[in-house]
Formats: C-alpha cells, structure tokens, sequence
C-alpha cells in the first residue's frame, strides 16, 4: 500500500489538503538482491567473487556458476560469497547463477586468451 501526503498550502495558507487516491488490488512484491561479481573478464583459471546474499548452500549437482554455459568449478560456496574459477574451453559469454532451482543471469563476463607480448632475445644459457 503507497499512502501519499500533499505538502502544499490551501489557498488561505494553512495546511494540508488530504489526497484523492485509489486502492487496487494488492500485488506481491519480489525483491532480487544485488549481486556484485569481481573481475568481469580474466583468461583460464581467473577467481570470480560474486558478492550477495541469500545464495543458501550448494547442495545439488544444479546448482553452480555457468559462464557462457560451462559450468565455473567452484573453491567456496557460502550464503553471502561464491568463489570460482573461469573454466577449461571458457569463452565470452553470460556469467550465470543457478541455485535452489532458480537461474539468474548476473553479467557478461569477456573471456582473455593469454598472448605472448615479447621473448628475451637470447635465452640464458644454463651450465652444469
């Protein structure tokens, strides 16, 4: 139920006029908590936190963190923090939360390919 309040004077000064209003039929309300995820980008093996709560406990074999549809492995799992780590085979694609029966699209999360930037001219040489 909203209730409205008018703060605006009456044409002689005084206050308030109380407000016209409607009530409707009630409707339920969900709210979605906010889940923060940190990095949004990484190669193979990259930590990715998601920060929240209400995850519960991973107590299925569906229950996890996709990214582009691969399942992340998973190092922590706790009511309010979830560690993984980017896959195998990853690619770029959304970063996806699956518990207690619910799937919940977080991020997109962009897959780095590690790339080699420069060699030593000369490798050192090793004597025994």
């Amino acid at each position: 139920m909203v209730r409205l309040a008018s703060f605006d004077p009456l044409p002689d000064g005084s206050c308030c006029q109380p407000v016209r209003h409607v009530t409707s039929n009630a409707v339920p309300v969900m709210l979605v908590p906010t889940i923060r995820v940190d990095p949004l980008a990484g190669p193979i093996g990259t930590k990715v936190v998601l920060f929240g709560e209400g995850f519960g406990s991973m107590n299925t074999p569906e229950d996890g963190v996709f990214i582009n549809g691969q399942p992340a492995p998973v190092a922590q799992w706790r009511d309010d923090v979830i560690i993984a780590h980017v896959p195998l085979g990853a690619q770029s694609g959304p970063l996806v939360l699956r518990t207690r029966g619910r799937t919940r699209s977080i991020a997109d999360f962009t897959f780095h390919v590690p790339k080699v930037t420069s060699l030593p001219r000369k490798l050192p040489s090793v004597h025994s």
